[in-house]
């Protein structure tokens, strides 16, 4: 008899450790963000959703740890702490530098897809700042995004502009029962146009099997998605976090 109550205990232990380990996956966040101490002085009725860009990494031929990478010339090494793995997760340097660059296509219509319907928000469209890109470039461009953004909401009379970055951005190898899984991460800044951060969101996730996250894999019916289904994740969640007009409800 004690010896059952024994391992009865036991199982019971096991049990609510392993309840706890989902639990804490569970609620373990794959998108942070955060706004301007003085976002209250500011309001955003109007804004564009500029074409995204893609982190550039050096072309390194030995395989580092993603923490490890040097950053480029013209780019501040704090560029790259945003939207990227977690500590304990690696990827390699030609894994970050194989970035494509249709997938900032990808998750700049994305985004813009989620807010185009924003009640309280007139949101324009990459296409929309084509002529405003162009014109900045005839006259020398500008190399800090930030202050990019700020030129080209200035040119198209908005109160402000939604620049981004992909920095990871893996497709899934294998099925959707094994294999590889895919990998997404991307930064999303809101910029005023007198140059000011207003808002700035992260999204990272590489999918990861039931018992290490519980509720990712109940949001995708306990099977692993492409890289374009993670976009749609993160845009979707970013969106939601978006400090300024309000989600549709049509």
């Amino acid at each position: 008899m004690r010896h059952n109550l024994k391992n009865a205990s036991r199982c019971t232990v096991h049990v609510i450790a392993a309840l706890a380990l989902l639990s804490a996956c569970a609620f373990k966040s794959k998108v942070t963000s955060e706004v301007s101490a003085n976002i209250d002085k500011y309001q955003v009725k109007t804004v564009v959703v500029l074409p995204f860009d893609t982190l550039m990494t050096p072309q390194i031929t030995e395989s580092r740890p993603y923490d490890e990478i040097v950053a480029p010339q013209g780019a501040r090494r704090s560029d790259m702490s945003v939207a990227v793995p977690p500590s304990g997760e690696r990827y390699s340097s030609q894994q970050a530098a194989g970035v494509p660059a249709a997938a900032a296509e990808k998750v700049s219509r994305s985004f813009y897809g989620k807010l185009k319907n924003w009640e309280g928000l007139n949101v324009f469209s990459p296409d929309d700042a084509a002529a405003a890109i162009k014109k900045l470039e005839t006259e020398g461009g500008e190399a800090i995004p930030e202050r990019r953004a700020a030129k080209i909401a200035q040119k198209m009379s908005l109160d402000a502009a939604i620049i981004g970055r992909v920095v990871v951005y893996q497709e899934r190898k294998g099925s959707k029962l094994g294999g590889e899984t895919a990998a997404v991460g991307f930064e999303v800044k809101l910029v005023s146009m007198d140059g000011t951060v207003l808002w700035a969101g992260n999204y990272y996730e590489k999918q990861k099997p039931l018992t290490e996250d519980a509720k990712g894999s109940f949001e995708r019916g306990f099977v692993f998605v492409t890289a374009d289904e993670l976009v749609e994740y993160g845009t979707t969640n970013l969106a939601d976090k978006f400090p300024f007009g309000a989600k549709s409800k049509r």
